[in-house]
Formats: structure tokens, sequence, C-alpha cells
């Protein structure tokens, strides 16, 4: 565990400040960045050494959980049954992959890094797929080699998508001063070839899809159409980034629209913080964000249970979220991302500090409503209709019970997303200034 805490306090630091660090190192006695290219240069070979220590990590761990698989499979057919085996063998498992969230969620973190915060940008690579990569495979190792070769180059980062959980187009992603690029690695003889037909469909002003339906019904053609996929994925994706609207990348009948935020986003961490500190003596520490989110800190004997019934209390009996649950969110600003000491990150990550904050629904709506947003609950059957009519994940309509949170001025509808609950939970936006951006964007539409 020691080791572990060391080398996450050390991916954190590489990812976070390892540019500055170094940039204002060498010139001491300058307070701003002078050459910006040599700044740049800095900040890339931290995020580089971050993502070698989290391919390494991650490689071990795959290892691991496939030899533990193995293991389980024999302890469960032995005869007899060896319980206390079996058990331990199942909390290896656990401790596994809890291990590779976090380097995952250290990998996403990169991805926020060069992204500058903008999580409504890293939405859009994300396309809500299932399941993980082997790094064994050819495809993985040549798109290793790629990598290696373009991070040779100071002034590049290429970022190896298949280490995120929150990027999924292309097979990396390449951060260079003039902005950042997608690229897919192909290999083989197939792929060539079907490169090559790509090229020719492109010169020749022809009908990709059409052409390729054409073909016979075989291995190749199946290859062609998940490329074209791949292909249109890609466009669709530096369509909506560069005019900040476009085709939804999984559905034609829907459109992505990119909105800057009229009022400049605030944030409660240094709320957070102070409280934080403040729990160091008496082991918790509570208080309310605008009077609609409640933060919680406990330590020692006040984590788990007792916590969470007082800030439930406090919260009005909503739903009250664990810091520790940016692990598990695609799309959020990690607990990595934070601005806070290294130290206090990882005490929190390994639960010697529980962090738990809460929305007071109730006060939402009633200071919506003082701006002169019409936002209400929705009935259960408004929000059963709208899961149903979704392009997206069900899930992505926020909900508390049976009841979602509607936008409502009488022309339109609008529900709004389980993103909004994470900007105000676990990226700590302040309330108001939240609410007043979904004013702006509603009156700019009528």
């Amino acid at each position: 565990m020691n080791e572990i805490i060391k080398e996450v306090k050390q991916i954190i630091k590489l990812i976070r400040s390892y540019g500055s660090d170094k940039y204002f190192k060498k010139h001491a006695d300058h307070q701003d960045v002078g050459n910006l290219e040599e700044f740049f240069g800095y900040a890339n070979e931290g995020m580089k050494k971050a993502q070698d220590i989290i391919l390494t990590k991650l490689s071990s761990l795959s290892e691991e959980e496939a030899i533990l698989n193995q293991d389980l499979k024999v302890a469960r057919t032995a005869r007899p049954v060896d319980k206390t085996q079996v058990e331990k063998v199942v909390n290896q498992l656990r401790e596994n992959k809890f291990y590779e969230r976090i380097y995952r969620k250290l990998a996403d973190t990169i991805v926020w890094q060069i992204f500058g915060g903008r999580r409504e940008l890293i939405a859009r690579h994300y396309l809500e797929e299932e399941g993980s990569k082997s790094f064994n495979d050819n495809g993985f190792k040549a798109t290793l080699a790629a990598a290696n070769e373009i991070n040779k180059n100071p002034s590049k980062f290429a970022l190896i998508t298949d280490l995120t959980n929150n990027i999924q187009v292309g097979d990396l992603l390449v951060w260079t001063m003039e902005g950042i690029e997608i690229h897919e690695i192909k290999t083989g003889k197939v792929n060539k070839s079907a490169l090559d037909l790509f090229h020719f469909y492109d010169v020749n002003q022809l009908d990709a899809a059409q052409r390729i339906d054409q073909m016979p019904e075989d291995h190749f053609k199946k290859q062609m159409k998940r490329m074209l996929k791949q292909k249109e994925t890609n466009i669709k994706t530096a369509k909506i980034l560069s005019n900040d609207t476009g085709e939804y990348q999984k559905n034609p009948n829907a459109r992505v629209n990119l909105k800057e935020s009229k009022y400049p986003q605030q944030t409660y961490h240094d709320e957070l913080f102070k409280l934080i500190k403040e729990s160091e003596g008496k082991k918790w520490a509570c208080t309310s964000i605008e009077g609609i989110i409640n933060v919680g800190v406990y330590r020692e004997e006040w984590r788990g249970e007792i916590g969470e019934y007082a800030l439930k209390q406090m919260n009005h009996d909503f739903p009250v979220h664990d810091l520790r649950a940016t692990l598990d969110i695609k799309i959020c600003e990690s607990i990595f991302s934070k601005p806070f000491p290294e130290e206090m990150i990882t005490d929190i990550l390994f639960g010697k500090i529980q962090v738990l904050i809460g929305i007071d629904y109730d006060a939402l709506i009633e200071r919506a409503k003082d701006l002169g947003l019409p936002l209400r609950w929705s009935t259960p059957k408004e929000l059963n209709e709208v899961r149903k009519a979704s392009p997206l994940n069900g899930n992505e309509v926020l909900s508390v019970g049976n009841k979602g949170l509607v936008i409502d001025d009488g022309k339109k509808k609008a529900f709004v997303g389980a993103g909004f609950m994470i900007r105000l939970v676990f990226d700590h936006l302040t309330p108001t200034i939240e609410l007043a951006n979904r004013l702006s964007i509603l009156d700019s539409s009528n």
C-alpha cells in the first residue's frame, strides 16, 4: 500500500506541476513564462513520464488479474471447496480492480489537464463504450510504438487512449502547441489495403459506404465497415470541436451544441480545503455552500455511517456522495485534479479522510426560481418518457427517486442531465453561477 501511495503522489506531481517546477527552477528570476515552447516541452515531459508509469502499472495489473482469475477458477472447482481460499482470491481481485481504477483515473487526469478542465470537450470523445483492450495484442503494440516515436519530439505528447476511461475516439490523442490531433493506428496487409482504398474513394469523391456495401460478404468488407465507422466518428468529433456544433457521433438524428459559459465558473475548492483542515482537530467538519450544497468531512470514528447519517439530515435526506466516487465517473474533475496537496489527496483516496457532498434539490429549485429559471420536479411519467426517447444512456438524465428536474417555460421542456449534478458535487462548481448559465442558454434559445 505504501508503495502505491508513493507512486500515486509521484504521478500527480508529474501531471500537475512537473512542467512549471522545472521551468521556474531553470528561470528562477522569472515570474511569468517567457518561453512558451520551452515550458510546453517540460509539461509534455512530465505527462510522458506519468504515462509510462501508468502503462507499466496497468500492464502489470492486467497480468496479475489473469493469474488471479485462473486461481479463482481452480479454487472454485476443487473438491471440497476451500471457502477461505476462494474469499482470499476474490479479495485480491477486488484490490487489483481498485488499483486499476486508480491508474485509469490518473490517465483521465492527464486528459483533464490537456483540455484545461473543459468537460464538455472531453465528453465529445466519450462514446459510452464498455470494456478494455489487451495490452498484448498487435494493435496495441503498434499504437505504443507510434506513441513512442511521436513522444521523441519535445513539442508533442501522444496520449494512448486505451489507458483512459473517457477518450474513445482514436488510438492516440496528440497534443501540440497548435491543438489536438486524433490518430488511428493501423497495421497489417488488410488494413493497408483498406487505407489505400479509402484514399482512392476520397481522391475520386466516391461514396465509401455505397462502395463497401457492394463488396462480397467477407472479412475484408467487415473490416472496411469498422474502419469507415471509426473514420466517420473522428470526422464528426473534429467538426464538433471546430464548429462548436455538429452531428452526435452515435446518433445521426441528434446534434451536439457546445455552449460557452456566459458567467465565469466558480468553484468551492477553497471552502472544502478549509473544511478538511478544520476536521484535523475535532475529526469532523460541515458547511453549506449557498444553502444548496452540503459538505461534510470526517475522520476516524466519524467516517462511514455516523458521518453519512449526519450529512443526510443536514441535506434534508437527499442523496449524498463520497468524493472517491470520482474514480468511477467517466467525465469529471477527478480527485487527482483538485488543487490540494498530494498528501491530502491520497488521504481521501485511501479512506483516511472521508468527504461527503450532497445537493438539497428543493433549495436548488427555489434558487433557480429566484433567478428566473423555471426549474421544477417532473412527474414519474415525464421522466420515463424522456429516458425512453433519449439517444443517450437513460442514466444520463438526472433523477432523484422517480422524479427528474425539468426546465419548463411553458413552451418547451428540457430535462437536466446527470452532468449537472456531477458539476456541482464532483467538479465543485457553485450552484448559483451554474443556474445563471442555464438561464442564459434558455434565453438565447428563445
